[in-house]
């Protein structure tokens, strides 16, 4: 996950504070300002928030990409704990040659399978911790973004109200929420992999 955060059209040497203010009161000059129904507004900041929910996207993409393969690896081990703890097929009475055969044989795939459980319960606490990183870099990464952002638009916005010397005016512009196909793609896949995830611990909790 990148920790530079490099937004096109948000960040750059072209977006310090002062130059935001500059912006904020040119825009008020020459009546950029407009009302939506989620605040007052200016088509600069509406074109900010465009570039930042683009940015905010491709990395929920980006995020999306390293968790895929994880949540199969867990879909998959769960399927294969399942399959372990079905009960074992009886084995027949009695001390002959063939009972007794049967009865090594099922000593000896209980015990591969229950190595077999314990690698796959080692594994997962591997994968619990790698889902962890992953969700904990994106929400850094997102962090940051939006403190870039807050940033730029309060300059920007501080420019204006110098100008208008108007109390009317919000102290900021009003954003409207934002609805990203990545978002909602993590965030789907993410609740899947965690609910996978507590169904395996759960059974490790039983046993």
């Amino acid at each position: 996950m990148k920790q530079n955060v490099k937004i096109p059209g948000v960040t750059g040497i072209t977006h310090c504070r002062a130059l935001e203010r500059f912006r904020g009161q040119r825009d008020f000059k020459t009546n950029q300002l407009c009302q939506t129904q989620h605040g007052c507004t200016t088509p600069r900041i509406q074109q900010s928030y465009d570039c930042l929910n683009a940015h905010i996207n491709a990395r929920y993409l980006e995020a999306l990409g390293q968790l895929q393969p994880l949540y199969q690896e867990v879909f998959a081990s769960l399927k294969e704990l399942q399959l372990l703890d079905l009960p074992a097929a009886a084995v027949p009475a009695g001390m002959g040659e063939e009972s007794l055969r049967q009865a090594a044989a099922r000593q000896e795939a209980l015990r591969q399978g229950a190595k077999r459980r314990n690698e796959i319960l080692l594994r997962m606490a591997q994968v619990r911790v790698d889902i962890a990183v992953i969700d904990e870099q994106l929400i850094h990464c997102l962090e940051k973004a939006a403190a870039i952002q807050k940033a730029k638009v309060s300059a920007y916005w501080e420019g204006i109200l110098k100008q208008a010397k108007d109390s009317k005016l919000p102290p900021f512009p009003g954003i409207p929420p934002r609805q990203l196909p990545g978002e909602e793609a993590y965030r789907q896949l993410k609740q899947n992999v965690d609910q996978c995830m507590d169904n395996i611990l759960g059974r490790k909790e039983k046993e």
